[in-house]
């Protein structure tokens, strides 16, 4: 079942902003904990506190807001085209 064009493009711009907001929570505190020189992260089971280590938490949050703006501003004719690609994928297997 496919939802409305509408719909589908309201959601996916939904969903986006939700990347976005989340990529900036994160992001801040990744931030935060790579700017104090007191704090420490644990990877493979050592405490480091080194800005290597530190600067390996801000990735994600980069990554996030990059999928949550792609989301944002990809055009309606993009997604109609993917959609259209995606029902003539399936239909082989369905036989539509």
């Amino acid at each position: 079942m496919q939802l409305p064009f509408s719909t589908f493009l309201i959601l996916t711009r939904l969903v986006g902003l939700c990347f976005i907001g989340a990529g900036l929570i994160f992001g801040y505190a990744a931030a935060e904990l790579l700017f104090d020189p007191e704090a420490t992260v644990i990877v493979n089971g050592i405490e480091r506190n080194d800005r290597e280590a530190k600067g390996t938490f801000l990735f994600m949050p980069i990554i996030l807001i990059g999928v949550g703006f792609t989301l944002c501003k990809i055009k309606p004719k993009s997604w109609h085209k993917y959609r259209q690609a995606r029902s003539i994928f399936w239909s082989v297997f369905h036989g539509r």
